[in-house]
């Protein structure tokens, strides 16, 4: 058995010391080149690098390639807090004396101007940081989009929108604004560059157009947010302290600090990535070769900008909640094996937190706090619908995920894209704009490239799955087995979700969940995990299967006190519904019902041993009838195999029984019961059973004083 060699890195070191403990190295870079040296010598050597505490400023992407492969370690030293940053200083602050017109008085003769460091791309700065705290852009007042009295075709409106007035005008230096657009698909929030504005038509038009038309509110239905669009990065709308633009022209800041002036923690950053580890990718033959055995433990990770993706290009994932194998996370894997990132925190950065691009089996993202960063948490991408299935086996476990989402609202916590195998188990996620976990791979199958996600599609190996001749839109439930014939090109299969703790989500977004699942292939699980406390008046569902989704098993969760639509399980295809606890929703009627059958034929899928407990009088148990969404028949919970649930109202148990009355007639239910299950404290969220609860008595499993199933 070999010896671990040991190296040593310090922000005092030197990269050309040999990285002893007198003697450390300075960078991640020049770690990375020592362990090469020793490693070529004794190709067998396993290596640690340990980092002592301080912060190390990155001005480029460190890169891992096959000849870094390990078993090889970077990690924190015993006790030791080493920060990789990849925020320059900003150094050389002035009082701005020229101020422009249109300044808002407020911020007259307190901005301060700094230019921007060497090596900062002008085009790129989009993130501003007080230590590790990322700083507010300068924002307008969000508005409405204005109906176009034309009556402008939607296909017309992806680079343009109408503005009320007084809202945007056309400002000296509009050249540097930012529009930040919510459509009236309110899942969806996109940051596109202004070309012009039209102060006459107040008509606003963008450098590179929308996913969505960007028109006014539809009809709200249910807890759907409107439209709503704003601007940034204009000195018009630099109104507050601690808001800063960049002007791109000059290659300066402009930032009103809150203490009167800026210190010296301002830092400022272009780089989007800090860390990639990258084999070689051979993206149109079925084989990779991944970099294998390096791990990072120990580090905090900060500093980075958003990468400026606008969608609308086809390489989007679902809905452009992210980018198709885009340079988007601080730590990114592309290419890799049996590699982890374990015991570190990502904070005060503008994009993601970690992503695992196209080849990656077996590794690990463990034990890490992931907080206060624009984008997602973790994601997982891999390659397009074809027979190229390599990115799975993956373990992402025990991770704290809170206040991601704060530039790029979409953005899930965790994104399971066209991988499968996964293990997703006891991350505690809280505090998201938008969806807390979500698995898919939804495509629009669009030879032409613009339909979202179609370029992703590998047309060279789907015609011996689907057919040389395969064109069909799927967003909404397609018959299964056209479902079936398909599934195999969808590699987000087979994952297993259980013991998340989640919490708080569906703050800013419309239309979004705890877990979502949509397009992603069969034997997916979802198991154990505890949904609860989402008081959002924009929360829809806890759990939900949309479009295009079959095979799921839905097991022993427990969702409580859900706000908003207040559904706890939404179901559109033919996934099975066993064993959960559904109960005390926030609002007095959910927006259809606490388990919402909404697509069908449902024939054969499983809906038993559930719990569905309620307080408030006439709430409804089951949606079932009208479909939302597809063609065929009618979703109705008499063609499932329904039975040995248990029904409680509090204020109206008549209801359960009339449930059970109506839907025995179709020889189903005929075991379930009108009973209260004796909780413990079921308000609070303690489900355990007391002694005599007839659910008990029925078989349903009870679950632990946290909520979990035994």
């Amino acid at each position: 058995m070999s010896s671990i060699v040991t190296l040593h890195a310090a922000p005092g070191g030197n990269d050309s010391n040999p990285g002893t403990a007198g003697a450390p190295l300075l960078s991640l870079r020049g770690a990375r080149d020592a362990v090469r040296k020793i490693r070529a010598s004794a190709p067998g050597a396993e290596v640690e690098v340990l980092f002592e505490s301080g912060i190390y400023r990155m001005t480029e992407t460190v890169r891992f390639g096959l000849e870094d492969s390990g078993p090889v370690r970077y990690a924190a030293a015993p006790g030791a807090e080493p920060i990789f940053t990849g925020a320059a200083a900003v150094t050389g602050w002035k009082l701005l004396t020229e101020e422009p017109d249109g300044l808002p008085r407020a911020a007259r003769g307190k901005l301060r101007t700094a230019p921007l460091p060497s090596g900062v791309d002008p085009r790129r700065a989009n993130a501003l940081f007080s230590g590790m705290r990322m700083l507010p852009r300068a924002r307008g007042a969000e508005f409405s989009p204005v109906a176009d009295p034309e009556g402008t075709p939607e296909k017309l409106r992806l680079d343009s929108i109408r503005y009320p007035d007084g809202a945007l005008a056309d400002w000296p230096d509009l050249e540097n604004a930012e529009l930040v657009v919510i459509p009236n698909r309110s899942w969806t929030i996109q940051i596109l560059p202004v070309s012009r504005i039209d102060a006459a038509a107040r008509t606003v038009y963008t450098a590179v157009p929308h996913t969505y038309p960007m028109l006014p509110s539809a009809p709200a239905k249910g807890p759907i947010r409107g439209a709503a669009a704003w601007v940034e990065n204009v000195l018009a709308v630099l109104d507050s302290p601690g808001e800063w633009v960049v002007d791109r022209k000059d290659g300066t800041i402009i930032y009103w600090p809150a203490d009167g002036e800026p210190g010296d923690a301002i830092s400022v950053s272009s780089l989007t990535e800090l860390i990639r580890v990258e084999g070689e990718i051979d993206y149109d033959d079925p084989a990779d070769t991944p970099v294998r055995g390096i791990s990072f433990s120990g580090f905090t990770f900060t500093g980075t900008a958003r990468y400026p993706w606008h969608g609308q290009t086809g390489w989007g994932i679902q809905h452009d909640w992210e980018a198709f194998d885009r340079p988007t996370a601080m730590v990114r894997f592309r290419g890799a094996e049996d590699c982890a990132v374990s015991g570190c925190r990502f904070t005060g950065g503008a994009g993601a937190a970690v992503r695992l691009d196209l080849h990656c089996r077996g590794n690990r993202v463990s034990g890490n706090v992931i907080e206060e960063i624009g984008g997602c948490g973790v994601l997982l991408c891999g390659y397009g619908p074809g027979t190229k299935d390599v990115n799975n086996g993956n373990i992402v476990e025990d991770n704290v995920i809170t206040g991601v989402g704060s530039v790029t609202r979409h953005a899930p916590a965790i994104f399971v894209w066209q991988s499968g195998g996964n293990l997703i188990r006891r991350n505690t996620i809280r505090h998201t704009p938008y969806s807390a976990v979500v698995v898919s791979g939804r495509i629009q199958w669009d030879r032409t490239g613009r339909g979202e996600c179609s370029r992703t599609v590998r047309w060279h190996e789907t015609a011996r799955v689907v057919g040389s001749d395969y064109e069909k839109p799927v967003w909404h439930q397609a018959w299964y087995p056209d479902w079936k014939r398909r599934e195999p090109l969808y590699h987000g299969r087979n994952n297993v979700l259980e013991g998340n703790e989640i919490t708080d989500v569906m703050e800013a977004m419309g239309d979004g969940n705890g877990i979502y699942v949509s397009g992603a292939g069969g034997g997916n699980i979802l198991r154990r995990n505890r949904i609860h406390d989402c008081p959002s008046p924009l929360m829809y569902e806890a759990i939900r299967c949309d479009d295009d989704q079959h095979g799921t098993l839905i097991e022993g969760n427990v969702i409580y006190r859900i706000g908003g639509a207040a559904i706890g399980i939404a179901n559109k295809g033919l996934n099975d519904i066993v064993g959960n606890i559904v109960a005390c929703p926030l609002s007095a009627m959910t927006h259809r019902a606490m388990i919402s059958l909404e697509c069908g034929p449902l024939h054969g899928v499983k809906v038993r041993r559930n719990i569905i407990y309620t307080t408030a009088r006439g709430q409804r148990l089951y949606y079932q009838g009208p479909r939302l969404h597809g063609e065929g028949p009618l979703p109705l919970l008499r063609d499932c195999d329904a039975d040995e649930n248990l029904y409680w109202c509090t204020e109206d148990p008549e209801r359960c029984d009339a449930h059970l009355a109506a839907e025995r007639v179709f020889g189903i239910e005929l075991r379930s019961r009108t009973a209260d299950p004796l909780f413990v404290d079921p308000e609070n969220g303690d489900f355990r059973f007391r002694e005599g609860s007839p659910a008990a008595a029925m078989g349903i499993e009870p679950v632990g004083s946290g909520g979990e199933l035994r």
